[in-house]
């Protein structure tokens, strides 16, 4: 994925992990995803709510069910969280 449009910083942007997922539904801060395993943070594949971090990047027209790239960042607490998602092309 190229961060080269982001906000945010390099230090961020080096721990990113990237996911590719299926948006169920966005809510308040939040959007429901359907991922299959990410082995670099040991989560196995689920349905779950993601906390978008504030400012998080939406790149592309992005609706439910549309298959998306996430980049998960740690949030303040070292839990992870959605800093972009960006629509499959």
């Amino acid at each position: 994925m190229d961060h080269g449009d982001m906000k945010m910083d390099e230090t961020t942007i080096e721990g990113a992990v990237h996911a590719e997922a299926v948006v169920n539904s966005f809510g308040e801060g939040t959007v429901n995803v359907s991922h299959g395993p990410i082995p670099e943070i040991g989560w196995p594949a689920m349905t779950m709510d993601m906390p978008l971090l504030e400012g998080a990047e939406m790149m592309g027209e992005i609706a439910d069910g549309d298959t998306v790239t996430m980049m998960l960042l740690k949030d303040s607490n070292g839990m992870y969280a959605v800093g972009a998602i960006v629509a499959d092309q």
